[in-house]
């Protein structure tokens, strides 16, 4: 015998959304540290950046360095993203 599947009522699934541990509450020891942490790490990326950029400005005639200083400039600024992305997220547990 086949079974009628048609009587039987809809599967339906459901979300459910757990928070992330590391935004409940408020900012705990390590959550504190690594705040601190990001912030050293983002001024000596923002230097770092400012610095490749003075360096567009003056120009460059060296194609090898050109590249290797915009390969360097898009790591920079991927890793000035993912940090103050983490910053934010701390700093609204701080707050």
């Amino acid at each position: 015998k086949k079974l009628n599947t048609d009587k039987l009522p809809e599967k339906k699934t459901v979300n459910i959304e757990k928070p992330k541990a590391d935004c409940i509450g408020k900012m705990g020891f390590n959550e504190k540290r690594e705040f601190g942490i990001l912030e050293v790490e983002l001024e000596k990326l923002e230097k770092r950046k400012a610095e490749i950029n003075s360096e567009f400005e003056v120009g460059i005639e060296d194609n090898d360095k050109m590249v290797k200083l915009s390969d360097e400039l898009g790591k920079v600024i991927a890793e000035l993203d993912k940090k103050s992305d983490r910053w934010l997220i701390l700093s609204e547990l701080g707050s």
